[in-house]
């Protein structure tokens, strides 16, 4: 018995870091020693499996413990329902909480996020939206887990409207709006053609003193690029050097673009001075943005040292691209 319980006990650490290998050599053991396992040895063998992304030993061993007529507690669903999502199976994992009732057990917050994570995951965001319905008529408070998974499923459906009533209903409800929530709802918001809200969620990031990331000012530019908002881009734009994080091509191109629909060569040229600065190297979307400019401003040096600037590593695709696109934007 005692020797059970050091075993279980070694088990569980195996399954906080994530170390899912050792753990089944542990469970092994004791099945080839023939020590007894309970219900709560399987459960950290296989949480330990579920964590380590191990899907298939996960639900292989929840399949055994009901062969080895071990109970299946709340903790085997969840872990079970959890392997699914991991695994991109949301029937199996849909099918499994649906199981959890039958079984004499009331699902969790946990058992929530999973099936709603996997639901997001496979693309089944309706079915997704419908469980966190049903999860707050339960009277079952969601986390910043079933949020996210919410908000995930939103921004695949392009209901920005529901997202930002989740994501204000999570502030009042004092979870934790972490900035991977913020940055996929601003990048929905970008989707929907909502820049100002956008604007305003990329605000109240930093003024909650959550620090922006390298997304976080992509996807804010975006929103305005798509809605030719071209000096809220650039104004965004120079808040990103001071923060400490350097643009990124991708950063330049989409304030490129906004200033090259706004029909801001002088902008967009000077953005050009600052890349050329950085360590960056242009891309064939950069570089054809930026001919776009320089032809649409008369500025016949500029876009022939742009052309002409073009390196060999530079595919011949990436630079018919640039050209075509330069050719088209001028009429």
């Amino acid at each position: 018995m005692a020797e059970a319980r050091r075993l279980t006990r070694l088990l569980s650490k195996h399954g906080r870091s994530r170390q899912w290998t050792k753990a089944l050599q542990v469970f092994q053991d004791m099945e080839t020693r023939g020590i007894q396992c309970d219900t709560i040895a399987c459960n950290a063998a296989l949480s330990a499996c579920e964590k380590g992304h191990a899907w298939r030993h996960a639900l292989e061993m929840f399949a055994s413990m009901q062969d080895g007529c071990l109970q299946r507690d709340l903790i085997s669903f969840n872990s079970a329902i959890s392997a699914c999502e991991k695994g991109h199976m949301w029937r199996q994992g849909l099918s499994l909480f649906a199981d959890i009732p039958e079984q004499g057990l009331r699902p969790d917050v946990f058992s929530y996020s999973a099936a709603m994570s996997a639901l997001e995951k496979g693309q089944q965001w309706p079915r997704a939206l419908a469980l966190f319905s049903e999860m707050q008529r339960q009277g079952c408070a969601p986390n910043g887990v079933t949020y996210g998974a919410a908000l995930g499923a939103c921004g695949k459906s392009l209901q920005w409207d529901v997202a930002m009533q989740l994501l204000g209903q999570a502030q009042r409800q004092g979870v934790q709006v972490d900035v991977v929530m913020f940055n996929a709802s601003i990048s929905l918001l970008g989707q929907s053609q909502q820049w100002e809200k956008a604007l305003g969620l990329f605000a109240a990031m930093q003024a909650g003193r959550l620090r922006p990331t390298e997304i976080s000012f992509n996807a804010t530019i975006s929103a305005c690029e798509k809605d030719l908002q071209w000096a809220a881009a650039l104004a965004v734009f120079f808040q990103m050097q001071p923060s400490g994080l350097p643009p990124s091509n991708i950063t330049y191109s989409a304030t490129l673009s906004a200033c090259e629909k706004g029909a801001r060569w002088e902008e967009a040229l000077q953005l050009y001075g600052y890349l050329q600065r950085s360590s960056l190297q242009l891309d064939g979307i950069t570089r054809g943005l930026l001919l776009s400019a320089a032809l649409k401003g008369a500025q016949w040096p500029r876009a022939r040292e742009l052309l002409l600037g073009a390196p060999r590593s530079l595919s011949d695709d990436a630079l018919v691209y640039a050209c075509t696109m330069a050719i088209s934007m001028i009429g």
